[in-house]
């Protein structure tokens, strides 16, 4: 079942999604699948957690959904959520679970987060991710 699309501001390679999924999700790294999206959505053959990744342009490098084969309602998902961002050592964005395409919710690596804007041209015309400027929010 997907558990949620989360955008990370750097490049990864697999080896480090595949860690940093664990650690946000306390399991062990062999219990996580990391598959480019282009791929066919694979068995998860035992796999607790699989990953579709891929990479776009702009100001948040990769794109991961993020699957879930165990039971997921006891956990806090921005716990996870700031497990994930400072393991990896990166910005996150994830949903705000707002029906606006353009607010989300950025996770720093120290664990502070807040919702943020996206630029519309951007993600309108380049299909890219770049938090507005917070000056252009009021």
């Amino acid at each position: 079942m997907i558990w949620r699309d989360v955008l990370v501001r750097r490049s990864l390679d697999a080896r480090e999604i595949a860690r940093g999924l664990a650690e946000a999700f306390e399991i062990a790294v062999d219990r996580v699948m990391v598959r480019p999206i282009e791929d066919e959505f694979p068995d998860p053959a035992g796999a607790s957690v699989v990953c579709l990744v891929f990479e776009r342009p702009g100001g948040f490098r990769t794109a991961l959904s993020i699957y879930t084969y165990f039971e997921t309602t006891r956990l806090d998902a921005m716990s996870v959520l700031r497990r994930l961002s400072r393991w990896l050592g990166s910005e996150i964005l994830t949903s705000d679970d707002d029906a606006n395409p353009y607010t989300l919710i950025q996770i720093a690596p120290d664990g502070e987060t807040s919702k943020v804007n996206l630029d519309v041209f951007h993600l309108d015309e380049k299909d890219e991710f770049h938090v507005r400027p917070a000056a252009f929010d009021h």
